[in-house]
């Protein structure tokens, strides 16, 4: 009775590892991406190549030094992915909204960023990280955002590690965008799904 069990439970283990292997490996074939972090809203996202960032959207960015250094080193990101999924130094990407692009203005300062002069909702800066180290804050100020370059932002996270820290970023680091597919907005119990293509609930940009 016992060696059938342990039969069992092997073969159980082997099916169900099988069936989460095949998942993942059709969802990465399909361009999907699994968001379990709070910088974006949960759920899943596919890829999409090609598509010009624009404020409102998700993308999937890598940071520049020392940024990218500082984040690694802190543990704000990963590293050893594979090159397809992450960028050329190692490191995994951010999922973020773009906040604004060339031609936008981008007010900073400590209570919060302001976009072509529309306070942006929860974006006040905190001093710390969560484990007491001080954050590089972005010198405060109105910058206009040149061509080529963006700058990201997380509502939905108050902790984000996001421009409000390290300012613009250079939109050739834009590895794809994200369309949400299906999502759990904040305070929302049920997912929404998005059948079609659409930022998600825009609060700022032009």
């Amino acid at each position: 009775m016992t060696r059938f069990l342990t039969e069992a439970r092997t073969r159980a283990f082997l099916l169900t590892s099988a069936v989460a292997f095949t998942a993942v490996a059709v969802a990465v074939l399909l361009g999907l991406r699994f968001c379990l972090t709070p910088s974006i809203p949960l759920g899943v996202y596919q890829t999409v190549q090609g598509e010009a960032p624009a404020p409102g959207l998700v993308v999937m960015v890598c940071l520049t030094e020392p940024a990218a250094s500082l984040a690694a080193r802190r543990g704000y990101i990963g590293d050893g992915r594979p090159v397809r999924d992450g960028c050329a130094d190692g490191l995994e990407p951010l999922g973020k909204r773009v906040l604004a692009t060339g031609g936008d203005t981008v007010a900073v300062a400590d209570r919060g960023l302001a976009v072509n002069g529309r306070p942006v909702p929860r974006t006040a800066r905190l001093p710390r990280d969560s484990y007491g180290r001080p954050l590089p804050l972005y010198p405060a100020g109105v910058y206009v955002v040149h061509a080529g370059d963006l700058w990201v932002v997380a509502t939905d996270s108050r902790r984000s590690f996001d421009s409000r820290y390290f300012g613009p970023l250079p939109q050739r680091n834009v590895l794809a965008v994200l369309r949400p597919i299906l999502t759990w907005e904040q305070g929302a119990v049920l997912p929404a799904f998005r059948p079609e293509w659409a930022p998600l609930q825009p609060e700022f940009g032009r």
